[in-house]
Formats: structure tokens, sequence, C-alpha cells
């Protein structure tokens, strides 16, 4: 998959993409919407996860980077939360979300993804040790 980032426009171009392959864990951290909707979602884990409002892509992303594909062979995952937060103890940023935080695993991984260094919310870690662990978010 080739990806190339306008300047002018902020959006990402995609030069080759297959959006019937087999395993969309390629497509991890892109924001999609389908051509003509108004839905976005944010492909994780191999799935596309509906973004439920602005609030909650403010909370997490940052510009409006969003593909417009037909995203409808990509399987559907879990609704991201109304409100999902990015919070952070110590070095360790997380995606809080879905009654679970995933860690981030590095700076390059919040940039896949798009996420929003600004948005991040410092918090005690003892508030995080009270939320189950997930997945890890990494590339």
């Amino acid at each position: 998959m080739n990806l190339i980032k306008s300047a002018v426009t902020g959006f990402i171009i995609f030069t080759s993409l297959n959006v019937y392959a087999a395993d969309y864990n390629e497509l991890n951290g892109v924001r999609v919407r389908a051509p003509g909707q108004a839905e976005t979602y944010l492909i994780d884990q191999g799935q596309r996860r509906w973004i439920p409002n602005p609030e909650t892509f403010n909370n997490l992303f940052s510009g409006e980077v969003t593909v417009s594909i037909d995203s409808i062979n990509i399987p559907r995952g879990p609704d991201m939360t109304n409100g999902a937060i990015l919070a952070q103890c110590n070095a360790t940023v997380f995606l809080i979300d879905n009654n679970v935080k995933r860690g981030i695993t590095s700076p390059a991984v919040m940039e896949k993804y798009g996420f929003n260094w600004g948005q991040v919310q410092s918090t005690h870690c003892i508030l995080l040790d009270f939320i189950q662990n997930g997945p890890t978010i990494t590339e």
C-alpha cells in the first residue's frame, strides 16, 4: 500500500489500495469515510470502528485526515465509545475506549493513527490501574 499525504489538502491519498484484502491490518490507523456518507471509521485491528460524533473524533485525532473509500468490505468492529479519550501515565499514552485502556507503543504509532498529542490527558497512574487492559496499539 502506498500512501501520500497531500501538503495542500492534508488528506491521505492512496496510490494503490486493495480494499478486498484478506488482512486489513495494513490499514490500521487510517480513518475512512465511504463516498457520500457522513460516518467516519477508524481502522483498528483490521476492523472499521465507527467514531460516533465530532466530539469523540476531536478528543482523539488531529485534523480531518480521512480517506474516502468504499469500506463496506472491511469487517465491522466495535464502535468507538462516545467520549473516548487519550490518557497518559508516566511515559505511556493510552486510548481509553469501551471500558479498556490500550497502551500506544510509540510516537510513531501516535502519528500513524493520527492521535492528537494536544488532547492527551495527564492522569494519576492509580486511576488507570482500575481500568482493564486491552490489546496494545502497535504498528
